[in-house]
């Protein structure tokens, strides 16, 4: 990977990407935007939760320009999630972050995948949680069977529910960690 990470394109006011939910105004300039401030709170968010778990696999760390660089991509080619296609959000509720952008390992880390940047896509959190320890091509082709079968109400009901699911498998899991810890 290149280490020149450069975010030539927010430079200039009228080629600002990161356009924040809150506030839908063109960026006025660079040091001015809350929206920057967003992505580096959020890009240093994942790379915390991303690092916790490389540890428990003995994994490099990811390093915070990777995953800048990853958001950055993303924000410019339309910010979708990449299994579902929903457009996704920078920050959420506290309550309801289904769509906040995710980092997700196409290959696992239970399975052999590494913290490199050709294992990491953005993801929304739902598809991000029920996709799970699934390969990306077996996440894939359950999404299209259900898109085929159902089509795109059916796909997101069916992600919705399974989501609901797999985050309370999750909130039990962290209760017990937490307990043995």
């Amino acid at each position: 990977m290149s280490n020149n990470l450069s975010e030539s394109y927010l430079r200039l006011p009228q080629e600002c990407k990161l356009q924040c939910i809150t506030d839908s105004s063109m960026c006025g300039h660079i040091n001015k935007c809350t929206h920057h401030d967003q992505l580096n709170t959020l890009v240093s968010r994942r790379v915390a939760t991303i690092n916790k778990r490389s540890e428990l696999y003995n994994l490099p760390q990811v390093t915070h320009e990777t995953v800048k660089h990853l958001f950055l991509e993303s924000l410019k080619s339309g910010f979708k999630c990449k299994y579902c296609n929903e457009t996704l959000k920078l920050y959420s509720s506290k309550f309801d972050f289904r769509l906040a952008a995710s980092i997700d390992h196409i290959i696992p880390i239970t399975s052999g995948g590494t913290n490199d940047i050709e294992n990491l896509v953005i993801s929304c959190t739902r598809c991000n949680l029920v996709k799970g320890t699934m390969k990306e091509k077996h996440f894939k082709l359950f999404i299209r069977t259900l898109l085929e079968d159902g089509g795109r109400t059916e796909l997101l009901e069916w992600l919705e529910d399974a989501y609901q699911h797999a985050l309370a498998y999750k909130i039990e899991r962290t209760k017990i960690e937490e307990t043995n810890e």
